[in-house]
């Protein structure tokens, strides 16, 4: 079995265990070291789903490297970086948050301290539509 079909039926079954809103919480949430809430969760899961029990807790945010609102795969992005204060519009970033929350088309804001100009993001290529559908609706 491939790492990607093994990660897809990990995501299937975690989702069918979890419920799909628990289930975006959980992949949104598991960009490092898990939480305490998904520890216990992923506990629960192995003991119904044995067959992952051999899995590294360390591992999961690599298998659930997806886009909890479109579930699509994320892409490495070089993002480029500010030092800059941004300021978004209300309207945006509600809709960032909800429509398209792994674009990352805008400049990552970043501490005086960065002396780098670019900073290594992971996007949703679906978001990045998102986004555009988003911004041309405004300009209709």
């Amino acid at each position: 079995m491939t790492a990607m079909v093994q990660a897809t039926e990990l995501r299937r079954d975690l989702a069918g265990f979890l419920g799909q809103t628990q289930f975006a919480k959980f992949v949104m949430q598991a960009r490092g070291r898990l939480l305490y809430w998904q520890e216990e969760a992923w506990q629960r899961f192995v003991a119904e789903h044995p067959q992952y029990a051999a899995l590294s807790v360390d591992s999961l945010p690599a298998a659930l490297r997806i886009c909890h609102v479109h579930g699509s795969e994320l892409q490495p992005y070089a993002a480029k970086v500010t030092h800059d204060c941004m300021d978004f519009t209300e309207e945006y970033s509600n809709a960032n948050s909800k429509l398209f929350p792994n674009s990352w088309s805008h400049p990552v804001m970043v501490g005086p301290d960065h002396s780098t100009k670019t900073i290594d993001v992971w996007i949703c290529q679906e978001c990045r539509k998102a986004e555009s559908d988003w911004r041309g609706a405004l300009q209709s």
